[in-house]
């Protein structure tokens, strides 16, 4: 709230300074104030098209958000301009990947997941969408080895354990299986998730 006022400040002096347009946004986005966030976004390549230019995290921030909104197309366009700008930025890849996932286009978001986590694999939240898209292309020890990457690099959630649980199960590993199902109880004791028994497996 400190830095939205302070951006507000500054913008009634430099409405067109396209940085504190930016910086507006993503303000207004940590605090979910998504519709205003986007309005930021926009006006930034209006008001100063070559800040955009210089700094491809504009389209890649403005698309990511126009495909959570649900304007998947939108999105892609200035997911496509920020790949343009940068073809190797992970931040990019990994974003189209998740517009790719929304849409339940797996094969294009395994291509971009993969290409992006190539250069940058310590990303659990990326290593977990990649592991949930080779799930639904039913490819599932391609899905269990991402899923525990997502661990290895630090996941927080404990139903990526559930979700390996069942994995294994399908896959004949009956004891990393029971293990993952008790580590998803341990990790959700007191939580009010719906627990998984060892009779499942």
């Amino acid at each position: 709230s400190t830095a939205l006022k302070m951006f507000r400040h500054v913008l009634d002096y430099q409405p067109n300074n396209g940085k504190f347009r930016f910086y507006m946004g993503v303000a207004l986005e940590s605090e979910e104030r998504l519709q205003q966030a986007l309005e930021e976004y926009r006006k930034v390549t209006e008001v100063d098209p070559g800040y955009g230019t210089r700094n491809p995290q504009v389209y890649i921030n403005r698309g990511r958000l126009l495909s959570r909104l649900g304007y998947s197309r939108d999105g892609k366009e200035d997911l496509l301009k920020a790949l343009e700008l940068a073809p190797e930025n992970p931040e990019a890849l990994i974003a189209m990947g998740e517009a790719d996932f929304r849409d339940q286009d797996y094969d294009a978001s395994i291509k971009n997941f993969s290409k992006a986590l190539t250069e940058s694999p310590k990303r659990p939240i990326a290593q977990y969408q990649l592991g949930m898209s080779y799930i639904f292309q039913k490819q599932n020890r391609e899905g269990a080895r991402h899923l525990q990457l997502a661990i290895k690099y630090g996941n927080t959630n404990p139903e990526v354990y559930q979700t390996l649980g069942y994995l294994y199960k399908d896959l004949g590993r009956r004891p990393e299986a029971r293990d993952a199902f008790e580590t998803f109880i341990k990790e959700t004791e007191g939580k009010g998730i719906k627990k998984i028994g060892r009779a499942h497996v």
